[in-house]
């Protein structure tokens, strides 16, 4: 005998058992579609979240948002260090220096930019150190500028940060935060628009000095 639907009141709460219900794949989640229908949702891959597409649409294992940490380059010889292919959407972005050094007095200069190139114009950027004595700060137009080197062989280590402001100017904002030489401590911030989304940066110097030490790496979202 073929029973197709059993009248819900005949259903006692509680008495249908997982063995009673139809074989899954393992790690499906059970949800309800569009008209109230039970549906199965895919299983996600290791490390996954499951998320909400909001009232209407069925939910979706995606990955959890978090930090991309590019490869360290290291700084001891050259003049300037480029991270490209910094993807589409990313809003938030840190630099981070590990004892870095230049050999002579030139102050770090990071620069971004997008598809078109680095942009070398434009920046509204000031920097202050300060070492025990009268803070001294420094301008620059041409990139986000760091005062952290006052003296060849300081060694800089500290975070600089560019965050998003304005998605449809392209509009970027900075702030940072480091250790210079022995005693001494530098920040500061700035903005700049470009043309396009950000896709690369670079960190490089105000003069011709060279760098002589440390490494230098970013990590986005």
């Amino acid at each position: 005998m073929s029973i197709t639907q059993i009248p819900a009141a005949l259903v006692a709460d509680n008495a249908i058992t997982l063995a009673k219900l139809a074989g899954g794949t393992d790690g499906n989640i059970i949800s309800f579609d569009a008209s109230g229908d039970p549906v199965a949702i895919a299983t996600g891959n290791d490390g996954q979240a499951l998320t909400s597409g909001g009232a209407g649409a069925a939910p979706a294992f995606a990955a959890v948002g978090g930090f991309t940490l590019a490869s360290p380059q290291a700084t001891t010889s050259g003049s300037a260090f480029t991270f490209g292919s910094i993807p589409a959407g990313v809003s938030l972005i840190l630099i981070n220096f590990t004892g870095v050094s230049l050999a002579g007095t030139d102050k770090l200069l990071i620069t971004i930019g997008d598809a078109g190139g680095l942009e070398t114009s434009g920046y509204i950027s000031t920097a202050l150190s300060e070492n025990g004595g009268t803070p001294t700060v420094v301008n620059s137009t041409a990139g986000f500028i760091m005062n952290d080197i006052r003296n060849a062989g300081s060694i800089v280590s500290g975070t600089m940060t560019l965050a998003l402001s304005n998605a449809s100017t392209y509009s970027w904002i900075e702030s940072h935060m480091a250790k210079g030489s022995t005693s001494a401590s530098c920040t500061g911030g700035g903005q700049k628009s470009l043309s396009a989304e950000l896709t690369q940066l670079q960190v490089t110097r105000t003069g011709s000095d060279a760098f002589d030490a440390g490494a230098i790496n970013i990590m986005y979202q």
